[in-house]
């Protein structure tokens, strides 16, 4: 690295990427629980890293292009999962859209 990423680091710490070990299984009850963010209109779990969290608009657009769904009104009742996120990964990887049952 060069010394002002070198600085950078020194000064305000490094974030690790999770670790993608894979095979996580959502709890669906999780689903259940309200958005917690003021712009959530969506929320996505990562099989690779464990992670569920919640996406605004720009975000499930993003989901929905990779899932090949253009309704972004019609969230009611389903989430993304995905193989990657960029909590764990560059960016997201092979989003499907799920049911929330």
């Amino acid at each position: 690295m060069n010394q002002k990423n070198d600085f950078k680091k020194y000064l305000f710490g490094a974030v690790k990427k999770r670790e993608a070990k894979g095979g996580y299984h959502l709890n669906p009850k999780m689903l259940m629980a309200p958005f917690e963010g003021e712009t959530s209109i969506a929320k996505y779990f990562c099989t690779g890293c464990g992670i569920l969290t919640e996406v605004n608009e720009t975000g499930a657009k993003v989901l929905a292009a990779q899932a090949g769904f253009s309704n972004l009104e019609k969230f009611n009742n389903i989430y993304f999962e995905v193989l990657r996120c960029p909590l764990c990964d560059e960016d997201f990887k092979d989003a499907k859209l799920k049911p929330i049952i």
